[in-house]
């Protein structure tokens, strides 16, 4: 992973206090449109150093998380993709019984001209 990718992880579960510049971790990411900017900490009266001391100890936990909301994010997907072929599927097989419905009232109009 590029370190420009670490810090776009670190910093979707990264919050400061605004008042002291100290870095927590959130409980669940932010958007990723949205952006943080680390020199708002550091204006906050954060040091560099303990940000970069922060990052190293939390880095782990940030990529864990973000491995779960991923691997969550994947199966979301799949099974949103199931639920469309399904309900696409239940269409055909109305227009498969109205057909059928159809033939059958043929057959019966057919045999009754027939007769």
């Amino acid at each position: 992973m590029s370190i420009e990718a670490k810090l776009a992880c670190l910093s979707r579960w990264t919050h400061f206090d605004p008042s002291t510049g100290t870095p927590y971790m959130l409980s669940t990411p932010r958007p990723k449109e949205e952006s943080m900017c680390w020199t708002d900490a550091i204006y906050a009266g954060a040091s560099e150093e303990v940000l970069l001391k922060w990052a190293k100890e939390e880095w782990w936990q940030v990529w864990a998380r973000q491995g779960a909301v991923n691997y969550v994010g994947i199966w979301r997907g799949r099974f949103e993709k199931e639920e469309k072929k399904n309900a696409k599927g239940g269409e055909k097989e109305k227009d498969g019984d109205r057909l059928k419905r159809v033939r059958e009232r043929l057959e019966v109009a057919s045999n009754k001209l027939g007769s």
